[in-house]
């Protein structure tokens, strides 16, 4: 896989503090942004 530098990606609302669903933007190339949904869980 590829290595993306922590500052090329933006999350909505900024931290992630608790579970649940989230989106990240990735941004690849200067015109290339990609949305990668993701979700937290908790661990048991």
């Amino acid at each position: 896989g590829h290595q993306v530098d922590k500052k090329y990606i933006y999350i909505a609302g900024g931290n992630i503090k608790q579970t649940g669903k989230y989106e990240a933007s990735v941004r690849l190339h200067r015109e290339v942004i990609v949305s990668l949904p993701f979700e937290v869980v908790a661990e048991n």
